[in-house]
Formats: C-alpha cells, sequence, structure tokens
C-alpha cells in the first residue's frame, strides 16, 4: 500500500514538473493606453494642435483631460531635439554687458511660441549652475564668454560643461598668438596667423551644403529667426502724401540698425508697421505682418507685430555686415586650428575669419570677433543670437507633470515651419495611478 502512495506521489510530481501549468497575464491594460496615446496625438494633428500642445503643458492638460475616453488616466509629456521654451544663459561678462544680453533678447518668438533667455553672470572657476528660480534642477544650457579671457586654467571646466551637451560662445579679439593656448586650440578649435591691416565688409563664408554642414544651423538661425525690435517711444512719423500711406491715431517709434545706420520705424496698428527705408526718418514704406520689404537693398520679412510694443524681422540672403573685426591696432588672423576651412561661419571680403564654429553634434563651440567698436547693431546682436541659440542644449525636457513618467509613451516626430524650419520629438505618456 506505502508502495503505491508513493507511486501516485512521484506521478504527480512529475506531471507538475513536465507538464506545469500555463498562466497568462493581459496586457489589455498596457495596450490600450497605447491605442489611447496614439490617438490623442493623431487628434491634435489632424485639429492643428499638436505643436501648441508640445510646448504648453496647460494646453496639453486641457485637451487631454476632455478628450480621453478612459477614466482615471495620469498623463506626461517631453519634447526633445529642439530649442526649448526657456534657455538659461551663463554669462562671463561685465554687469552692463550681462545688462544689455537681458534687453536684447528680451521675450523672443519663433514658430509662434515664445522663448525665454534667462541670463546670470558666472566665473569661469566654477561655472554657476545658473538655476531657473522656477525649476531649481534646471542648470545652464549654454556659456557665453564675452571679452579676452586667458582660458588655459579653465579648460577642464569648459570641457566637463560641453560634456553635458551644452554649447560655448565666445567672443574675443586676439592681438597675438600667445593669446592662443591650449584651450583655444582644442576647445575652440583656433590658431593665430597674425596680424593684417585688412579692413573690409564681413559675409557668409559659403552657403552650407546640407543640413549636416557644420555651419548649416547658425546660418539657418541667422536667416530665419525673427530679431524682436523694440518700440517705446510715442511719436507720430511724417508722411508724405504720395504713395498712397494713410495716418494712424496712435504710432509707437523704434529704430533698426544695419551697418551702424538707424533706419526708424513705427508701428500703425496690430497689422501694419510704417518704416523709412532710406534713414531720412520720413515713414516712406508700410509693411504687415508676413510681408517682404526692404532697406538699402537689402531683404527683410516683418514677422509678427506684438501690440504696440514690439515686432519680430527676419533677415534673408544674402546679408552683409560693416567690418567689426578691426581693432584699435589693425586687424587680425584666427583660423580654424585644423585648417578646415569649411568651419568658418562668417569672413569679410579680404578672406579673414570673422567667426568660426567648431565641436561634434552634441559638443558645440562658437567664436566671433569683438563686435562692440562703432556700437551694437541689430545685425549683430542677431548673429549672436543664432550662435547662442544653435550652440544651446537641446536635451530632453518634461512639458506637462515632468517628474511623473509612469505607465507608457509613444513618440511622434513632428515639423513647424512657420518661421523656420524645426523638427522635433514629442513624447506623450499614458498611465494608471494604481498600477
Amino acid at each position: 500500500m506505502l508502495e503505491m502512495i508513493l507511486a501516485v506521489v512521484a506521478i504527480y510530481v512529475s506531471f507538475a514538473i513536465l507538464f506545469p501549468g500555463f498562466y497568462h497575464k493581459s496586457e489589455w491594460g498596457t495596450a490600450s493606453l497605447i491605442v489611447e496615446s496614439k490617438d490623442g496625438i493623431l487628434t491634435m494633428e489632424r485639429i492643428g494642435k499638436i505643436y501648441e500642445n508640445s510646448f504648453s503643458g496647460t494646453s496639453l492638460e486641457s485637451f487631454l483631460n476632455t478628450s480621453m475616453s478612459v477614466e482615471n488616466i495620469l498623463f506626461w509629456s517631453e519634447i526633445e531635439g529642439t530649442m526649448k521654451n526657456k534657455i538659461i544663459l551663463d554669462c562671463n561678462c561685465t554687469e552692463g554687458q550681462l545688462s544689455l544680453i537681458n534687453d536684447w533678447f528680451d521675450r523672443l518668438k519663433f514658430n509662434g511660441r515664445d522663448i525665454n533667455v534667462i541670463v546670470c553672470y558666472t566665473d569661469l572657476d566654477r561655472i554657476n549652475p545658473c538655476n531657473d528660480p522656477e525649476d531649481l534642477r534646471h542648470t545652464a544650457d549654454v556659456l557665453l564668454i564675452w571679452g579676452y579671457k586667458n582660458t588655459n586654467e579653465y579648460k577642464n571646466q569648459l570641457q566637463n560643461f560641453l560634456s553635458q551637451g551644452n554649447g560655448i560662445v565666445e567672443i574675443m579679439d586676439f592681438s597675438s598668438g600667445d593669446q592662443i593656448g591650449t584651450t583655444q586650440k582644442e576647445v575652440f578649435g583656433l590658431r593665430w596667423v597674425g596680424s593684417s591691416s585688412d579692413s573690409k565688409d564681413d559675409q557668409f563664408r559659403r552657403k552650407p551644403n546640407n543640413a549636416s554642414d557644420i555651419t548649416y544651423v547658425p546660418y539657418k538661425n541667422f536667416y530665419h529667426f525673427p530679431l524682436p525690435l523694440k518700440a517705446t517711444t510715442n511719436t507720430t512719423p511724417d508722411i508724405p502724401t504720395e504713395g498712397g500711406l494713410q495716418a494712424c491715431s496712435n504710432f509707437t517709434e523704434g529704430n533698426f540698425t544695419l551697418n551702424k545706420t538707424a533706419y526708424y520705424f513705427w508701428i500703425c496698428n496690430a497689422n501694419s508697421v510704417y518704416f523709412d527705408t532710406n534713414a531720412n526718418v520720413i515713414a516712406d514704406t508700410i509693411v504687415s505682418e508676413h510681408q517682404n520689404f526692404t532697406i538699402s537693398n537689402l531683404n527683410f520679412s516683418l514677422r509678427y507685430i506684438d501690440e504696440f510694443s514690439k515686432i519680430g524681422v527676419s533677415f534673408y540672403p544674402e546679408y552683409r555686415f560693416g567690418d567689426f573685426l578691426k581693432t584699435g591696432s589693425g586687424s587680425f588672423d584666427v583660423e580654424p586650428f585644423d585648417d578646415d576651412k569649411e568651419k568658418i561661419l562668417i569672413n569679410n571680403s579680404g578672406g579673414l575669419p570673422v567667426s568660426i564654429v567648431n565641436g561634434t553634434s552634441n559638443k558645440k563651440v562658437a567664436w566671433m570677433a569683438e563686435f562692440s567698436d562703432d556700437g551694437y547693431g541689430d545685425d549683430e546682436k542677431l548673429l549672436l543670437l543664432s550662435l547662442i541659440i544653435s550652440t544651446s542644449n537641446k536635451r530632453t525636457v518634461g512639458i506637462l507633470s515632468p517628474n511623473l513618467k509612469i505607465g507608457n509613451s509613444v513618440s511622434y516626430i513632428n515639423i513647424n515651419n512657420d518661421d523656420i524650419f524645426e523638427v522635433y520629438k514629442f513624447n506623450l505618456g499614458l498611465g494608471h495611478p494604481y498600477r
């Protein structure tokens, strides 16, 4: 009897080992959330709201709360690969230069969204994290070094800053080869050639070959990003009776400075701006939003009118700058360290480099000569802005509930080309609160 019982137990155990029970856990909940995410993104795309919702947590949350068919869902979102709504800029510069940067790049706007540039001072011994007061975890995206510095002793700090995906722009004039040390060679890719008496106007050295060209992004930004021009004074312009120009009841006045020459403009209303295109302080051209216009044989586009306080103007190729390579003792010749001429972004008509870009896809640096010898032109401000934007960190950033990330996400590649061709990835995540 005992042997029979043992035999039955052995058979039972053998069956349990050789033919284990089958257990299947349903993934219907996960699949449902993924389908819901895809449907939400497709709906946003079809109604023309995906760009707005990508960069506005408030707008996205409102949409999701009214469109989700599944109850009790948590959601979050991220964007990556493009300029963020908030760029944090460390500036190793004087108080006056810091104030200028804050004024020049206040309330930027492109592709219909606002860009906030937060600027703070830093030394180079320990690069200040420049924390955003609204998000203490957010460190700087780009470092601006304005004015000559002996950067040799800061090589490690600068390389560590770059290793985090950040960028560096420096504005410096050099007077001798002794000022081009190890850091300038290895980080910024510069080498000293010599002094020169050459002094001529400046221009982009060439048109980029393709989107992977090292000069493509700064070139594209300069010729598409709307430069903000402020209008603060309430004045009425002189308007000739001929030409069909009609006076408005209220005007605010500003000026557009190109090659050291001021061309005045007057915001007439939400739809039109008067321009003085020949620098005689008389309004001779009325321009509507998104309309092209010409000043001194140079082409521009009025991209937006921000009430009576500001307009945004884009430049069209081919723009020629005045000379800002010349110093008090003449000009100087600084070339790419590896002798790769393709890295020269701007040169003068004598062939001397004025701005050089260097780095890789994750480590971007740029040098430009000091441009403030005779004041600050709006064209030069836009060149600096294009370098800052180009080198800034494009890290993934959370827009809606950035710390959540509970559940599953779906990615969508989107494009906007209102002012500038912009490609980015939008990540939408959904999850259940108790799974």
